[in-house]
């Protein structure tokens, strides 16, 4: 239920890097497809389908993985993204946003002062 889902999502703790790889991957198997997918980020990926091999990722590197892991996408599913605020990654608000437009789904960006 959708309670409990929520008390174990307020369990987890953050670490390490994003990766879209597996969240798209585990979305495309789902049977039957998502009608909708809600993704919430405050930037491009740092991680692909497995960990890196550096410690540093590029500007670069994060717009190379998120236009990979693209390609993972179930076919017919909009995405719907809530882009939280971040600074230092200028390709996000418009990556996330043509992402939105492309599948037919919503981009939203709050503001940095919002709650």
């Amino acid at each position: 239920d959708t309670d409990a889902a929520i008390t174990e999502i307020k369990k987890i703790i953050p670490r390490g890097g994003t990766s879209l790889h597996n969240a798209f991957a585990l979305a495309a198997q789902m049977d039957p497809q998502p009608d909708n997918i809600f993704l919430i980020v405050d930037g491009l990926p740092t991680i692909g389908a497995e960990p890196p091999r550096k410690s540093t990722v590029t500007s670069k590197d994060r717009i190379e993985l998120f236009t990979s892991a693209l390609n993972l996408l179930p076919a017919q599913s909009p995405v719907n993204v809530i882009l939280l605020p971040i600074e230092g990654d200028p390709v996000a608000a418009p990556s996330y946003w043509r992402l939105a437009q492309l599948t037919g789904g919503s981009f939203l960006a709050p503001s940095p002062d919002w709650p």
